[in-house]
């Protein structure tokens, strides 16, 4: 008879990270009482024979190189990284360890993947960083405690945790590489209740950490203030999806597929919300509860909060600053699709996510220094304010392709990028706010006009639109603000107060807010009525509206005899057209009906989250003596949505994104068209030599 043969005991995949326990416990030395019955657990190896020698002289952690895939991979992505053979133990000091370290690089990796743990030491491409690599275990509490011990023997100037996470967001793909700008450890202090929390008997509480604002200010820029370094950090991503050699089947979750098509890019680089915690999340239904606390958290890992919480400990404890970047490649998925889409190519799947982050910290880290500033140059006469990443991407391609070909200088001043370009002799500067919100557009007015001192400030982006008492203005028209109305502004939360609905009958409004009757901010009206009334811009109204038909006709070819597609319905405008509005500005987005309608009972027939700020700071700088005068403000905003319920249906048409893209453009071709006209240069630029506008020849 055929002896029976034996399988392998599935637990044998867990000895890796027992193993890492061990070592990881030693980190507190002899005194730990832990130490004995973690390694009762962990059966004796090759590798592991100086952890195994029982009761003796306490032995520190190793964090040595390794022979498994896990440091060739290393390797690979940092040239000339070699074996650190570092010693941490509770005991070490500075002066006990190795020479200085600029970096402490944090690799979260599962060990069932990679193997045992290493440490390397090397020179970061493209940069003079004296860099250390470890790895950190799986996990908040053991990446954090790690952190710690390798802050204090280290004392690094920065630290960043690289490695690859699940998706939780439709925006990204795989191959993509994910920038944090904030970590939520959303099981933090959370609540099990089953009778307060309903469905899921959670109460969520969580404890929220940010990344150096000026790391990730780097990677939100980089395409645009350094645009060989990301030229070449897409070549970077397509060699490494060569070496990857993934399945067929793979493709149309992966950007690749569409930039070799197109011509466009292998990874795109995005800056979101990450979740952290113990729990892996693998199905929708994990997803949903978890964008139900923050609907922008857009990957998942389980190391990154630990990592952060040492880092903010050790700066309050030694009064020390330390930059940090978070940087995952997008991986795998948090739903059902991981095990569907992930399963037969999971190593390589996370091998390229991995290197494309690693590629893209160096390119960060790399361009640190930022563009040269120039102090010799003239005040802008115009500073123009863009809200996301997305939007400017829209503002930069129609300002750098034909016809206007604008070339343009960046520049990177007091912790912001700005860019430089004339158009008709005026000088103009556009700058990225970077993220959605009235303060952060407030602070970035102020930025701007402290930094600059431009004569008229631009708030340029995107915005709901519906009918109302100026207009039926629709999608891909634009709205240009004749005042702000700050809707939220010392209202009064009535959430389950019969008050706003007496009936009781009906749906109740998205915000059961009690809205006070403050005066909108106006915007200045000279500008406003320029564009919409002035004789001198007739000529440049009628070509704006005719480039922008023929843009739209172009656009919307494609998709004009698809069944779900109808413009009118839809509230899509063939013809773009002028608006100007009484603007809603607040923090909530508009994505519901109801909520329209209340904003339209106050006179408004469009609705934003950012151009508020602005409208703040432009007010606080006139009313305020200063030996600056104020600015001019002018808001223009293309119409993306109709601000309703039928918005995400509006979205689905087409390619991703394209109706904010065109009505960007539509907007940024307005702007342009404006600083053209000689009459409008006249009306925006003060009287006097040192101001004077002069056309560039030819």
């Amino acid at each position: 008879m055929r002896a029976l043969a034996v399988p392998k005991p599935k637990a044998l995949r867990f000895w890796a990270p027992r193993r890492h326990l061990v070592r990881y416990a030693e980190i507190f030395g002899s005194a730990s009482k832990a130490r004995a019955k973690l390694r009762a657990l962990v059966p004796v190896t090759d590798d592991d024979t100086a952890h195994a020698a029982g009761p003796g002289p306490p032995h520190p952690v190793v964090l040595r190189g390794s022979r498994l895939p896990w440091a060739d991979l290393l390797r690979r992505v940092f040239p000339g990284a070699a074996a650190a053979g570092i010693r941490v133990t509770h005991t070490m000091t500075h002066a006990d360890t190795i020479p200085s370290t600029d970096l402490l690089l944090l690799v979260a990796v599962d060990l069932s993947v990679y193997g045992a743990g290493v440490s390397m030491r090397f020179t970061l491409k493209y940069t003079p960083l004296v860099t250390i690599a470890a790895r950190v275990p799986i996990g908040l509490v053991g990446t954090g405690l790690l952190t710690a011990a390798l802050l204090e023997a280290l004392t690094p100037s920065i630290v960043v945790q690289v490695g690859f996470g699940g998706i939780l967001s439709d925006d990204l793909m795989i191959g993509d590489v994910a920038v944090a700008s904030q970590v939520d450890c959303y099981l933090t202090k959370d609540k099990v209740a089953s009778s307060e929390f309903g469905s899921t008997g959670i109460g969520f509480a969580g404890e929220v950490f940010r990344p150096s604002h000026s790391l990730v200010q780097i990677a939100q820029n980089l395409k645009y203030a350094h645009p060989s370094s990301y030229a070449a950090l897409q070549v970077e991503a397509r060699r490494s999806l060569e070496r990857a050699k993934l399945s067929h089947d793979i493709q149309p979750y992966m950007r690749s597929q569409k930039a070799v098509e197109e011509d466009g890019e292998f990874s795109t680089v995005h800056i979101v919300h990450f979740a952290c915690g113990e729990v892996v999340s693998t199905t929708a239904d994990a997803v949903a509860w978890l964008r139900s606390r923050d609907r922008k958290l857009a990957i998942i890992d389980m190391e990154s909060g630990g990592a952060l919480a040492a880092v903010w400990e050790y700066c309050h404890r030694h009064a020390r600053h330390v930059e940090t970047a978070v940087i995952r490649g997008c991986g795998g998925y948090g739903d059902d699709r991981h095990d569907d889409v992930i399963a037969n190519n999971a190593s390589a799947i996370h091998r390229l996510a991995f290197e494309n982050a690693c590629h893209l910290l160096c390119r960060v880290l790399g361009a640190r220094q930022g563009p040269a500033e120039q102090t010799d140059l003239a005040p802008p006469h115009i500073g123009i304010l863009v809200p996301l990443e997305e939007e400017f991407s829209y503002f930069f391609e129609l300002l750098t392709s034909a016809p206007f070909s604008v070339p343009v200088r960046s520049e990177r001043r007091s912790g912001r990028y700005y860019y430089f370009f004339d158009m008709n002799g005026i000088r103009c500067v556009a700058t990225i706010v970077g993220d959605m919100g009235l303060v952060k557009m407030a602070l970035a007015t102020e930025d701007l006009r402290r930094t600059l001192r431009p004569f008229a400030i631009v708030v340029l982006g995107i915005a709901a639109g519906f009918s109302g008492d100026d207009g039926d203005v629709k999608i891909c028209d634009v709205a240009i603000a004749r005042s702000v109305d700050l809707y939220l502004h010392r209202a009064r939360n009535r959430m389950g107060s019969s008050a706003l609905n007496p009936s009781g009958e009906g749906r109740h409004p998205p915000l059961l807010v009690e809205m006070q009757d403050d005066p909108p901010i106006e915007a200045s009206t000279e500008l406003v009525d320029f564009i919409l009334r002035d004789a001198r811009f007739a000529a440049e109204r009628d070509a704006w509206r005719k480039s922008c038909a023929a843009e739209m006709d172009i656009m919307l070819a494609p998709y004009r005899g698809d069944a779900g597609f109808d413009n009118t319905a839809s509230g899509i405008s063939l013809q773009p057209e002028l608006f100007g509005v009484r603007l809603a500005s607040g923090e909530p987005l508009a994505a519901a009906g109801e909520f329209v309608s209340a904003l339209k009972a106050r006179g408004c027939c469009a609705a934003d989250m950012e151009a508020g700020g602005a409208a703040v700071a432009y007010q606080w700088m006139s009313n305020t003596p200063s030996e600056m005068p104020a600015p001019m403000l002018l808001i223009l905003r293309g119409i993306s949505d109709r601000g309703d319920d039928n918005k995400a249906t509006v979205q689905r048409i087409g390619k991703p994104g394209m109706f904010r893209r065109g009505c960007v453009r539509n907007a940024s071709r307005l702007l342009f068209f404006l600083l053209t006209n000689e009459a409008f240069a006249a009306l925006l630029v003060p009287a006097g030599p040192e101001h004077e506008v002069r056309p560039r020849p030819g």
